[in-house]
Parts: C-alpha cells; sequence; structure tokens
C-alpha cells in the first residue's frame, strides 16, 4: 500500500507571483482540456510524487507538463526540472513572458527528437487520410 505523503516547501517566491504560477497552471490545464485530455489539471506544489517529477500539471499524457510565467522571459532550462516517467515520457516546458510593457511571448519546449517523433506521427496521420490517389484513372 502506498504511503499518503505530503511534503511542504517553503517557497522564496512571493504570494503574487504563485498566484500567478498558479494561474497559468490553470489556464495551460484548461488549453489542454479544450484539446482533448479531460482530465488535464493542476496539482498542488505539496503533492510530493508530482513534485518530485518536476511536473505541474496532472492528466496531460504522455506529456509531462512543467509551465513558466515570469516576467522576464523564462530559461529552456524548466525543461531540465522534468523527470520524464512511463506515464509522462515526453517533458515539455509551456513558457510564458508576462511583463508589462514588454510584448507577450509563448513558448513550448520540447526535445528536437520528441519533436521530430511528433512530427512524423503528424505527417503518417496525414497521409492516412489523404492517400495518394492513383493517376492511371
Amino acid at each position: 500500500m502506498k504511503k499518503n505523503t505530503t511534503v511542504f516547501v517553503k517557497s522564496t517566491m512571493s504570494k503574487s507571483s504563485r498566484r500567478k504560477g498558479a494561474n497559468y497552471e490553470r489556464e495551460v490545464s484548461s488549453f489542454f482540456r479544450d484539446l482533448g485530455w479531460p482530465d488535464a489539471k493542476r496539482h498542488l506544489e505539496y503533492q510530493s510524487e508530482e513534485a518530485e517529477e518536476g511536473r505541474d500539471l496532472d492528466g496531460t499524457q504522455p506529456f509531462a507538463v512543467q509551465t513558466k510565467c515570469w516576467g522576464k522571459t523564462p530559461s529552456i532550462s524548466a525543461l531540465e526540472e522534468i523527470l520524464i516517467s512511463e506515464e509522462y515520457p515526453i517533458p515539455l516546458a509551456i513558457l510564458k513572458r508576462s511583463k508589462t510593457g514588454e510584448q507577450p511571448l509563448e513558448v513550448a519546449v520540447m526535445r528536437l527528437e520528441d519533436f521530430k517523433m511528433l512530427l512524423s506521427a503528424l505527417l503518417e496521420n496525414v497521409k492516412s487520410e489523404n492517400p495518394p490517389s492513383d493517376s492511371r484513372s
């Protein structure tokens, strides 16, 4: 039987920064639900398993999602905070620059090998939906 463990971590972030981050996690989980991941949701920082894996969201398989919403442009090193697992094999960092006065910027960062795999799967899907026509007809 798995023991229920709760880990409390004292944060060095201000309350408003934590609120902004939590709001962005909710926004991104809503985005995933809209695209077909009905169980996508943010989890709380003190839920130990997800926190140890560096994931901010649950129910986004195969993507292990880490979100960052900063005034300055977040670093792509957020991807390195994510531990992959059998259930969440593709690390994905969704980053947002939100500084007032600067143009907002949102990006998704993933490993190139995962991007190639997704493009290949997309191409196969397109080919299967649009098979080449027989030019002899």
